[in-house]
C-alpha cells in the first residue's frame, strides 16, 4: 500500500481481509494475501483466464468471479 500512496486519485478501503482500490469512486481492484485481483468484464476476462488467473475467493463459500 505504501507504493500506491503517490497515486492521487486512488483510494483504498479495507475489505475481505485485504484492501479494495477505487479510482474516482470506481472499485477496480482487490489486494489480498499478497496478490492483486483486477476487475474483469466480458471483453477482458478471457485474457486473464488464458494466463491461468484464478478468481478471488475470500473464503470457501464465496468466490468473486469478476476479480481475477
Amino acid at each position: 500500500m505504501d507504493q500506491l500512496r503517490l497515486l492521487e486519485r486512488v483510494d483504498r478501503k479495507a475489505m475481505f481481509g485485504g484492501h479494495g482500490l477505487y479510482c474516482e469512486g470506481i472499485f477496480f481492484d482487490i489486494i489480498a494475501d499478497g496478490r492483486v485481483y483486477f476487475k474483469t468484464n466480458p471483453t477482458t476476462i478471457s485474457d486473464y483466464l488464458e494466463r491461468g488467473m484464478k478468481p478471488f475467493q475470500p473464503n470457501s463459500k464465496q468466490t468473486l468471479k469478476n476479480y481475477l
